[in-house]
């Protein structure tokens, strides 16, 4: 059975980053899946408008959580070769961050490529992954545009940001 796509209005989705790193999102793939009577579903994309996300990262103590809204997400499997995405999503602070990504996974050789763009980011908002530095974001946004490609353990990232207002401090100095 093939089925081209699936369409999901106004989901509310739990995504969790476990204190091992891994995601819950993997228990959504089937492991050692074996057809019953001969008969196999594919599935080649799935589309997401205007869902919610509800993230919580347990790597850290106490949990960093978010809320994630005006989530539009299409996942486009394309066998053997790859996996594709587009993603549009909105965190609702003030200013409300925009981000904007798409990108693919190329299965054979297990690499990942994405496009970030992020608009009215608050590093401040972010402090429980930095706040052990010393360093802290008093003030301001960033706007970035990111390419990432990610192979085994390497991350290469090419970044263009600009900020407004940005202030960063630590100790007793403020830039």
């Amino acid at each position: 059975i093939i089925i081209p796509a699936i369409l999901i209005e106004s989901p509310s989705i739990l995504v969790e980053r476990r204190a091992d790193n891994s995601f819950n999102i993997s228990d959504l793939i089937p492991r050692g899946y074996a057809p019953k009577n001969g008969i196999t579903v594919d599935i080649y994309s799935i589309i997401i408008k205007h869902g919610i996300i509800n993230f919580a990262d347990r790597t850290l103590s106490p949990p960093f959580t978010e809320i994630i809204k005006n989530t539009d997400a299409r996942i486009g499997l394309s066998l053997p070769d790859k996996i594709t995405f587009d993603l549009k999503c909105m965190i609702p602070i003030v200013p409300p961050v925009e981000i904007e990504s798409h990108g693919q996974y190329l299965i054979r050789e297990k690499e990942s490529t994405a496009q970030v763009t992020v608009k009215d980011l608050s590093p401040d908002e972010f402090i429980d992954y930095y706040q052990t530095s010393g360093f802290s974001f008093p003030g301001g946004v960033l706007d970035a545009s990111i390419g990432l490609r990610i192979r085994g353990n390497v991350i290469d990232a090419d970044i263009d940001a600009s900020t407004k207002g940005l202030s960063i401090s630590k100790d007793k100095i403020t830039a």
